[in-house]
């Protein structure tokens, strides 16, 4: 990698260009014109379908359009490539080197052209256990610990380890990029790792919840390492049936804003200007769950929209990273500008954004009764009994504290 990377070309999965980054001081996103000929508008609610050059100064976006800030790793990739840049001596991991260094590697549909360091995709069986051991390394601070298999997987956002793998039919895991056999499953891993070891059921089962709440939730699994920890599997949603990547954009990379500092009205904006009222509907029933289940890290980065490239047209992604971890001061994103609104209000202003009665009411009875459910859920992820009883207590007094009857 050299030291500094001036122009990347933005690549799309059937390896057409859509653009280039060029570093020149400020970087400035330019489309290309074939792309702008016959491609599609890859981020339609911020960056202008133009040839005009764009810099992006918005607070968030790292100097680059939002769409691209998507690709860059979170707070756990950052740790994976501070270690990975540490151990090659390419330098400070500037927004132009991340870059070049995910290469094709990220979720979604774009990728980014020169690539640097391993892009070659990893063909040997890994294990859970395996990266547990190479994620403590980077938790230690150890960069000489890090093997090509963790570097390759930790491309993936969020704030705890994880990475990107591919799930076999007989069970196995490995680095793959793309499905090949029949009942390989794109996935993305997310490792229990002290002193949380129960966070990955905990997850589980409010994914359980949230489905039974009516929720399109992305599909999920506990696997076990072979010291008997779980660890939670999802599929990832930004490959299609047949195997191509989705392109995907997050609400805040669409908006180019922060990940924190959201509120719904926001969310529900972004759904009635790129799709359905299915989806808006679908988004309201997303915020009730978040709100009675106690699912304060509902932020602008995990809310994000998927473009059907067949069909050329956007539409919500399945809903993710949905947990319990009530905020003790804040949430990801407000609703009504408020950290916690009282019931009458949300339903309120949801018949101001065109929901029936009968909606809003069949809406909220079903998420009330998924969550009034939890110790089911609980059971059913193996969720530890003191844990379960914990967060039943923490249920129960929101539930009060939205309907009023604190």
């Amino acid at each position: 990698m050299t030291a500094h990377t001036k122009a990347l070309d933005v690549r799309f999965h059937d390896g057409r260009l859509v653009g280039r980054l060029l570093h020149n001081g400020p970087v400035y996103f330019v489309y290309d014109k074939g792309w702008l000929a016959s491609g599609f508008d890859i981020s339609p609610l911020s960056l202008p379908f133009s040839e005009k050059p764009f810099n992006c100064q918005a607070e968030g976006c790292e100097g680059v359009p939002g769409v691209i800030t998507d690709a860059l790793p979170d707070a756990w990739g950052r740790k994976i490539a501070v270690a990975v840049f540490a151990k090659e001596g390419w330098g400070r991991p500037t927004t132009m080197k991340l870059l070049s260094w995910i290469g094709a590697r990220g979720a979604g549909a774009l990728s980014f052209e020169p690539p640097s360091g391993q892009q070659d995709a990893l063909t040997g069986k890994i294990t859970a256990a395996s990266l547990v051991r190479e994620a403590r390394a980077v938790l230690r601070g150890d960069p000489k610990a890090i093997i090509p298999a963790l570097a390759s997987g930790g491309t993936a956002g969020g704030a705890y380890p994880k990475a990107l793998v591919m799930a076999h039919a007989d069970g196995s895991l490995s680095l793959a990029r793309r499905p090949v056999a029949k009942g390989d499953v794109p996935s993305l891993l997310k490792l229990s790792i002290a002193p949380n070891l129960n966070a990955a059921a905990i997850e589980h089962a409010c994914g359980l919840m949230a489905r039974a709440a009516g929720i399109d939730k992305a599909e999920s699994k506990l696997i076990e390492d072979k010291d008997g920890r779980a660890h939670l599997l999802i599929r990832r949603f930004d490959f299609d049936v047949a195997g191509r990547r989705r392109h995907m954009h997050s609400l805040s990379g669409l908006l180019h804003r922060p990940k924190a500092g959201l509120d719904y009205a926001d969310f529900f904006r972004a759904v009635a200007r790129l799709s359905t009222r299915n989806d808006l509907i679908e988004a309201a029933r997303r915020m009730v769950f978040n709100l009675y289940a106690g699912n304060d890290d509902d932020h602008g980065r995990n809310h994000a929209f998927l473009y059907d490239e067949d069909a050329g047209r956007w539409m919500l992604s399945p809903a993710f990273d949905i947990t319990h971890v009530p905020g003790a001061l804040t949430r990801g994103m407000t609703i009504l500008n408020e950290v916690r609104p009282e019931w009458e209000k949300v339903s309120a202003w949801l018949s101001t954004a065109g929901m029936s009665a009968r909606e809003i009411s069949s809406m909220r009875n079903k998420v009330r009764d998924a969550v009034a459910n939890w110790e089911k859920h609980a059971r059913a992820a193996g969720v530890s009994p003191k844990d379960a009883g914990r967060i039943t207590d923490v249920l129960a007094d929101l539930k009060r504290a939205i309907d009023g009857k604190a």
